[in-house]
């Protein structure tokens, strides 16, 4: 009998985003929205778990929650983007508070854009592609 994939399956070529994110329901939420556009999610639920895998898989992008344990959001871009290997990988913020202060730090150490919580899923998908560069997948 010939192997058929499954209708649902995604070719093994998609694009990969790694969530960094503690809160179970969010990450629920975000990857959802993500498999659905057709990426390849991977999960890390806390600053170091979430670093160790951006080494080994290099993903095409990093949601990152701001208050993580192990280590904080700020930190983990700060590493992040200090390793050469690392560092042009794309990093969308996910944070609880949209202060000046808060994304001011974030945007010197080198994320690429934030997201307030809560999100609407077309903004979300909106910002993914743009960081990713695919113009040619939907955010319907």
């Amino acid at each position: 009998m010939a192997n058929v994939p499954h209708p649902l399956a995604r070719p093994a070529t998609h694009k990969q985003v790694l969530i960094v994110e503690d809160e179970p329901d969010i990450v629920e939420i975000l990857t959802s929205y993500l498999v659905d556009e057709g990426y390849r999610v991977i999960t890390a639920h806390d600053g170091q778990e979430g670093l160790q895998k951006a080494r080994v898989l290099h993903p095409h992008l990093i949601i990152l929650d701001f208050m993580l344990p192990k280590k904080h959001g700020l930190t983990f871009c700060k590493e992040l983007k200090e390793e050469a290997a690392l560092a042009q990988i794309p990093v969308l913020l996910l944070t609880g508070t949209g202060r000046a202060d808060t994304v001011g730090a974030a945007l010197h150490l080198g994320i690429n854009a934030y997201l307030p919580k809560p999100f609407e899923r077309h903004t979300l998908l909106t910002i993914v592609h743009r960081l990713i560069g695919d113009a040619s997948s939907s955010s319907t």
